[in-house]
Formats: C-alpha cells, structure tokens, sequence
C-alpha cells in the first residue's frame, strides 16, 4: 500500500504507527524508519521531514560507528512533547523520556538488531524495548538491570537481546546473568547475547560457567546481519 492508495484512516494509522516505533525505541536513522515502513530513502526521508514540520518530530546529527572518512553526520529524529501528547490521544500509552547522548550509537544499533530481527526472525510475533521493560520493572520495585530488548515468537518462547558495544568486566557479566536469573520473568527467556567478534570466545567461557541453560553468543554487522558463532 501505498501513500497515494492509503484512506485518510490509514494515513493517520501509519503515521501513528511510526511515531510510536519512534517512541518505543527513542531516537531512528532515516535508513531505519526506511527498511521498517517504505520502499525508498527518499519516501522515507520526505515523510520524516513532514512530521517535523508539524512539529512533532525533532533532530540532531550523528556520525554512526564503522562509517567512511568524509561521511556527513547522519540525522536522528526523535519526539517532540507535541507528539507524546498527540499519541496519547490516539489511545497510545506513552510517556515523556531522555535522550542520553552517549548511549547513542549503542542504542541506534540495538534497533538495527531488532529491525534485522523483526524481519528475519522465523515466527517473529512481538517485542519489547528497554525503555518498555524498564518502566514494568520499576512498577512492580523491582531494581537491577534490563536488557536491551526483549522478544516473542509464534510459539510463545522468549528471547532477550543484550548487545554490548564496550568491553565489560567478567564481573559486570556474571552481575548481568544473575540478574536475568532473578527475575521470573526473564529466567524462562533464551539469552542472545551480541558482542565484538574478538570478544567472543571470552563471553562463551563465563557463559558457559553459569546457570543459564539458553544462551547464544552473537555478532552483528549490517551486511551480514546477526551471526551465532557459539552457543550452549
């Protein structure tokens, strides 16, 4: 379907749609909002460039990790107050959030996982952000660490996605896998966990000393997608 062919009721749809992909995973790169929802960069690119002249799309710039010399920054957009209050009316619930600079190029990439996942995973059903999960967890007082992301198949198993962009302490880790263990509901998920393709044989070991029965230690590239290279 496309613009030209969509009913009014449609258009507002996939706008709302769209806005509330943005929501759920903070900031997008054109090339994002692109592989989810149009045929073309240029769609895309016009489309976000309307919502931000209605004023509910805001951006800034941002050179992405592995790009080549002479390369611009490229755009992130994000929501506007006017588009959290304009959600909200649509029936969303959503809230308002910070963007936290640095975390940036990790989160911009945890959604270029997620895409590859919706679009690649076989019986993909349904997933949940951070940003979703951390506001369940703290409703229920719970404090320790949320993955980057969390989905669901078909058949109803879990999965949780960590992607890890800087190198952490075996300690960090092992504090990472004991809280995916303590709570209920993330102890039933399998764990994939993606990391730097040197990094990868140090992960398995302290994976493979823990009580985790599921986990996959992964790479990710945006040629070759996600890649198992050892797993329980």
């Amino acid at each position: 379907v496309t613009a030209r062919t969509m009913d009014r009721k449609q258009q507002v749809k996939r706008s709302n749609d769209i806005l509330y992909f943005i929501w759920r995973v903070k900031a997008v790169l054109i090339r994002q909002i692109e592989k989810m929802y149009f045929k073309t960069n240029k769609h895309a690119r016009k489309y976000l460039l309307a919502l931000e002249k209605k004023g509910l799309l805001t951006h800034t710039a941002v050179m992405m990790p592995g790009t080549s010399p002479g390369t611009y920054p490229e755009k992130v957009y994000f929501l506007t107050y006017a588009a959290i209050q304009h959600l909200k009316k649509a029936g969303f619930v959503v809230s308002r959030y910070k963007l936290h600079r640095q975390a940036m190029h990790h989160d911009l990439t945890v959604t270029d996982i997620l895409i590859y996942i919706i679009q690649n995973f076989e019986g993909f059903k349904d997933y949940k952000t951070d940003y979703q999960l951390r506001r369940e967890i703290h409703k229920h007082k719970k404090k320790f660490r949320t993955p980057d992301l969390t989905f669901v198949d078909k058949n109803g198993r879990k999965y949780l996605v960590e992607y890890q962009l800087t190198d952490k302490t075996s300690k960090i880790v092992k504090d990472y896998i004991s809280d995916y263990l303590a709570f209920e509901e993330l102890k039933r998920h399998d764990v994939l966990y993606v990391v730097r393709e040197k990094r990868v044989k140090w992960y398995a070991e302290i994976f493979k000393k823990s009580d985790l029965k599921n986990w996959h230690i992964m790479t990710f590239d945006h040629n070759e997608g996600l890649k198992v290279i050892i797993e329980s």
